[in-house]
């Protein structure tokens, strides 16, 4: 026996009863748009009284169908797997109709094919149509399953130049929301005609969805898989598809989604930029810092920044100041890899907290024992006077250090004082000499050092500004330092006897 492989129709027809009929019709007007057609004809009609419709595909195609014999077998060589531009792969549709008909007619250029489950397959070579191919069939459909193919149709997006009609209505051209060209994965034969994945630039067309309708990836005209995004999106050249040809891998499709951000990120709104396509498109490799800048600012505003684990209270200052603290974890892994990248690059869509808002830092890399303080023959009456109120201010107020406080007067341009336990820095830079002299002499002036001082002491307890555990010491020092002023004189600007030097 020749043949080793039978193929058993009703056993196909079982495996394919889960798809949609719609598929069928999808097949054979692929078909007729990949030959140089200009009108192809679509009719699916009920049968009076059974759960059968009539189906018609007809195209005016010069050439007609190349190979009748490529109508009955299966997996034969597809002259069209080595055209990107051309649908066909697998050489497997037209079966797969054919499994779904209680009989069928292929009338084409070359000749006439009859199947019908009693004869089974005939070919008449001399019956053959003047022009293109005509397939007609009777296939088993309900009127649900009806209802449902002919909403399906209704999605095919015919090439430009090629008038397709659906029983009776033609099918019409979309309005395209935007073009562009894309470097993508497809798939071509080889030399030997092996199917191999490869890249190649093709055209990218989005359209907006007609109301009720549910976004969807095509394949040059033919719907592949619903997508629920924002815009319909039609490709123009093979797509990685599995061999049922109804869907592509997630890789693909953020790589899809990346080019069609990077190309509407302007046109969607806030709603859209929180959509799961929205998101998916972020975290692809391909995104534009464009694109990406675009989807955060329609999420989180223009003023945002991320949290920054280095500097806490700057991320608190940063909402203290109307900007959206955004954290790492609520974002995709992709996105927060974008952001990253085009950090690097110098282009910063989410910067960090510290940056933006950093928090006041008196040594942000030396440290308070790195620095050189003046020596004590630059010190003048008033900065001695002043080191022995803030000592005994310390005392007073932070019994829980252990120790004398130590002063330091340094030239540093950053700040007016700073605190660490134990030790305390005045920046003569910031302040000036003349500062020391009137908090001792003017009237309100010991108002302004014990406010420094307040201020200072309290990072004992919390080196955050916004820290709960700071914002109470201020206040409890204040307390504190109310209940030691007992022993200062109030008609005067300083203590009744200020403590003196150890």
């Amino acid at each position: 026996m020749k043949d080793w492989l039978t193929v058993d129709k009703d056993g196909l027809a079982q495996l394919l009863r889960d798809r949609g009929k719609e598929f069928a019709i999808f097949e054979l007007v692929s078909n007729a748009w990949d030959e140089a057609a200009t009108t192809v004809v679509v009719e699916l009609k009920p049968v009076q009284g059974k759960p059968w419709c009539t189906l018609l595909v007809k195209d005016d195609s010069p050439d007609g169908w190349h190979r009748l014999e490529d109508s009955w077998t299966l997996f034969a060589p597809s002259v069209k797997k080595g055209e990107a531009e051309k649908r066909g792969r697998f050489n497997l549709g037209e079966k797969l109709v054919l499994a779904m008909c209680h009989d069928a007619v292929l009338e084409t250029m070359g000749g006439t094919v009859f199947f019908d489950k009693k004869h089974g397959r005939k070919l008449y070579e001399s019956k053959k149509a003047e022009r293109g191919t005509k397939f007609t069939a009777v296939i088993e459909m309900t009127r649900e399953e009806h209802r449902q193919a002919c909403e399906k149709v209704s999605l095919l997006i015919p090439p430009p130049g090629v008038e397709t009609t659906f029983n009776g209505e033609p099918l019409k051209w979309r309005t395209p929301a935007g073009i562009v060209r894309a470097t993508l994965p497809t798939v071509l034969s080889d030399a030997d005609g092996n199917l191999r994945r490869t890249r190649r630039a093709a055209e990218v067309t989005t359209f907006e969805p007609l109301p009720g309708e549910v976004a969807h990836l095509y394949e040059m005209g033919i719907p592949v898989v619903a997508t629920g995004d924002r815009y319909h999106v039609n490709v123009a050249q093979k797509i990685p598809l599995n061999t049922d040809r109804d869907n592509v891998t997630p890789g693909f499709l953020r790589k899809i989604r990346g080019v069609v951000l990077n190309l509407m990120h302007q046109c969607i709104d806030e709603r859209d930029a929180t959509q799961t396509w929205a998101q998916d498109a972020a975290s692809s490799p391909d995104v534009s810092v464009a694109a990406l800048e675009s989807i955060l600012t329609k999420q989180f505003g223009e003023k945002r920044v991320m949290f920054d684990p280095s500097d806490p209270e700057g991320s608190k200052l940063a909402v203290s100041k109307g900007y959206t603290v955004v954290h790492g974890r609520s974002l995709p892994e992709g996105v927060r890899d974008n952001i990253k990248g085009f950090r690097k690059s110098g282009k910063d869509v989410l910067p960090p907290a510290g940056q933006v808002t950093p928090s006041p830092k008196a040594y942000a890399k030396d440290g308070m024992k790195t620095v050189v303080p003046l020596d004590e023959s630059e010190l003048d009456n008033h900065m001695k006077k002043v080191r022995r109120y803030a000592q005994a201010v310390h005392a007073a107020i932070i019994p829980e250090h252990r120790g004398d406080l130590v002063v330091k007067f340094v030239r540093v341009p950053n700040f007016q004082a700073a605190y660490g336990k134990g030790e305390l820095h005045f920046s003569v830079q910031v302040l000036g000499k003349k500062w020391f002299a009137d908090v001792l002499l003017v009237l309100d002036g010991l108002e302004k050092i014990d406010d420094l001082l307040i201020h200072e002491f309290a990072h004992y307890f919390s080196t955050d500004h916004l820290d709960d555990r700071y914002l109470n010491a201020v206040s409890k020092l204040g307390a504190r330092l109310a209940r030691a002023c007992r022993w200062r004189d109030p008609r005067s600007a300083v203590w009744k006897t200020w403590p003196k030097e150890k």
